[in-house]
C-alpha cells in the first residue's frame, strides 16, 4: 500500500505546482537574466542522487515539522497564484520568489515527512541549491540594477580618466569624444551576478570548501561580478575612443561583453582550486539502501501531505476559473493589423516587425510597426504592444523614458509634458524630447499598466486588497499596452511636437476598437 502511496504523492505535487512551475519557466524563458535557473533543480536533483547512493541514511520522520513547512509552502504558492491572476497577471517577476519559495518549502517538508531532520541534514546542499532558481523579489530587481550601474558607471569614468580617455559622465551615461556609452540594465552585471553567486555555491561544494571557506567564495563572487562589468565597460570606452563606435554595439560588443561573464569565471575557479580540501572516505551504502527504506516505511503523514495537495490544486482551479470568467469581455478586441494604412493626411508608406531579440523580451500579444508619412514628408514611427489578460510572462518596462535613456538618448527635460491633451483619448499623454550627437527625436506616448506598479504598501493591505478583487476585479490591470510614435526633430522641437500631437488626435478615436 505504502509502495502505492507514494508515487501518488509525487503525482499530486507535480500537479500543484504544476502551474506555478509553469509561470516560473516563462520567467526563465523570456527573461535573460534568469536563463540559468533551468539548470538549477537538474543539478539540485543530480546532487541528491549522489548523496543518496553514497551514504547509509538513518530515517527519523519529523511529522509535525514537516507538516508544518508543507502546509506553508502549500499556502504561500496559493497565495501568489492568486496574486498574479488577480492583480499582476503581467508581471510574474513580481510573485515569481514567492511561487518558488512556496514550492521549495514544500520540497523541504516532505523531505522531513520522509526523513527527518538527519535526511535534511545530508541533503542540506541540494536543498539549498533550489534557491537559486528563485527570481528575486521585485522590490530587488528593482533596487539592484540601479545601484549596479550607478557603480559600473562612476568606476569606469574614474578608470577612464586614469588611463587619460576624456570622458564626461551624465547619471549612467559615458560620453566619449566619438559616441556616448549607456550603461543599460543588460550592462549592469545583474545577470553576471545572478549566475555567478550560484557557480560559486556549487563550485564550494565540489571543491569541498568547508563551511567557512565555501562562504568567503560565495561572498567574494558579487566582488568578482562587479570587478568584471568594470572591466567590460572601461574596455568599451577605450576601444570606441581608439577604433570607433561600432565597437558599442552589435557582434563585437557582445563578444566583448562575454569578458563580463568568463573573466569572474575563471577567477572563481581558481579561487575554488586554491580553497579545494580532498574529500574524506565516506562508507559507500549497502544493503540498506535509502529508497527501498522509503518505500517500505510507514508514515502517517502520507494521508496528510496528499489532502494538503489536493485542496491546494481545487483552490487554484477555483481561482482561474472565476477570474477567467471576469477577464474573457477584456479579449474582444480588433488585431492591430487591421489598422488603416491611411488616417486623415497621413499615409503609410511601411510595415515592420518587431525584432526576435526584442520579441523575446517583451513578447506582446499583439503588435504593429507603422511609418506614416505627411504630404510635406514628414515622417511618423508608430509602433503599439498590447498584452492579452493573465500573460504569464516577465516584461520589462519599454516606455520611452526607460528605454530611450538606455539606448543612449539623453532626455532634454525642458520639452517634457506630462498631462492630458485635448483631443487625444487617453490620459496622461508623455511627451518627451531625446538628444543624441546625431540628431532629436520628439516621442509622445502613452500606456495602461502603471497602477499594476504600485501596489499596498504592507502585507496586510496586499491581503485586504486581493479579497476585495475576489467580488470586484479591477479589469484595468489586466489589459496592459504601450501606445508610442516618434518623429525626427529637423526644423524645431515645437514643430516636431506639433506633429505628433496632430498624428496623435486622428488616431486616437480609432483605437478604442482595438483594446487601447
Amino acid at each position: 500500500m505504502i509502495k502505492q502511496r507514494i508515487p501518488l504523492i509525487i503525482l499530486l505535487f507535480t500537479a500543484f505546482a504544476g502551474p506555478s512551475c509553469y509561470a516560473l519557466g516563462k520567467i526563465y524563458w523570456y527573461n535573460d537574466d534568469y536563463t540559468y535557473a533551468f539548470l538549477v533543480p537538474a543539478i539540485s536533483i543530480y546532487a541528491a542522487y549522489v548523496i543518496l547512493k553514497s551514504r547509509n541514511i538513518t530515517l527519523l520522520p519529523a511529522l509535525m515539522p514537516g507538516m508544518f513547512l508543507t502546509a506553508v509552502g502549500g499556502f504561500i504558492a496559493i497565495i501568489a497564484y492568486w496574486y498574479n491572476i488577480a492583480l499582476l497577471p503581467y508581471e510574474s517577476t513580481g510573485m515569481g520568489f514567492l511561487s518558488a519559495a512556496g514550492i521549495i518549502l514544500i520540497i523541504y517538508g516532505l523531505t522531513l515527512i520522509y526523513g527527518g531532520f538527519p535526511l535534511f541534514a545530508a541533503l542540506i546542499f541540494p536543498l539549498f541549491f533550489l534557491w537559486f532558481a528563485a527570481p528575486l523579489p521585485g522590490s530587488v530587481f528593482n533596487y539592484l540594477p540601479l545601484s549596479l550601474k550607478a557603480i559600473v558607471s562612476i568606476g569606469s569614468e574614474i578608470l577612464l580618466r586614469i588611463i587619460q580617455i576624456p570622458v564626461f559622465r551624465e547619471g549612467n551615461l559615458l560620453n566619449l569624444e566619438t559616441a556616448s556609452l549607456g550603461v543599460a540594465d543588460a550592462c549592469s552585471g545583474i545577470r553576471s551576478l545572478n549566475v555567478l553567486t550560484a557557480t560559486s555555491a556549487g563550485l564550494a561544494y565540489l571543491m569541498n570548501t568547508g563551511l567557512l571557506r565555501g562562504t568567503i567564495l560565495f561572498l567574494l563572487s558579487p566582488l568578482i561580478t562587479v570587478g568584471g562589468n568594470l572591466f567590460r565597460v572601461t574596455l568599451t570606452g577605450v576601444l570606441v575612443h581608439h577604433l570607433g563606435p561600432e565597437y558599442a554595439e552589435g557582434f563585437r560588443h557582445e563578444l566583448i561583453g562575454m569578458t563580463s561573464l568568463l573573466l569572474p569565471l575563471a577567477i572563481l575557479i581558481g579561487l575554488s582550486r586554491i580553497m579545494y580540501r580532498p574529500p574524506l572516505q565516506t562508507e559507500e551504502c549497502g544493503s540498506n539502501n535509502f529508497l527501498l527504506s522509503v518505500l517500505n516505511r510507514g508514515n502517517r503523514g502520507l494521508n496528510l501531505t496528499g489532502l494538503i495537495l489536493i485542496l491546494g490544486i481545487i483552490a487554484q482551479f477555483a481561482i482561474h476559473s472565476h477570474y477567467d470568467s471576469f477577464l474573457e469581455p477584456t479579449t474582444h478586441r480588433k488585431p492591430l493589423k487591421e489598422l488603416p494604412e491611411r488616417i486623415k493626411e497621413f499615409v503609410q508608406i511601411r510595415k515592420d516587425d518587431l525584432p526576435k531579440g526584442q520579441f523575446k523580451v517583451l513578447h506582446p500579444s499583439d503588435q504593429t510597426i507603422r511609418i506614416f508619412q505627411t504630404p510635406d514628408d514628414k515622417t511618423v514611427t508608430f509602433w503599439i504592444f498590447w498584452w492579452k489578460p493573465a500573460l504569464a510572462c516577465a516584461l520589462q518596462s519599454h516606455t520611452p523614458d526607460s528605454c530611450y535613456p538606455a539606448s543612449g538618448w539623453r532626455r532634454i527635460s525642458q520639452f517634457d509634458i506630462t498631462d492630458r491633451i485635448s483631443g487625444i483619448p487617453a490620459s496622461p499623454v508623455y511627451i518627451r524630447l531625446f538628444a543624441k550627437p546625431q540628431g532629436q527625436k520628439m516621442v509622445l506616448s502613452w500606456h495602461r499598466g502603471d497602477k499594476r506598479l504600485k501596489p499596498p504598501k504592507g502585507i496586510f493591505p496586499k491581503i485586504r486588497h486581493l479579497a476585495k478583487t475576489w467580488k470586484n476585479p479591477d479589469t484595468d490591470r489586466h489589459s496592459r499596452f504601450i501606445v508610442t510614435m516618434e518623429t525626427d526633430v529637423k526644423t524645431s522641437p515645437e514643430n516636431a511636437r506639433d506633429l505628433l500631437i496632430r498624428f496623435a488626435r486622428a488616431i486616437g478615436p480609432l483605437l478604442k476598437a482595438y483594446g487601447l
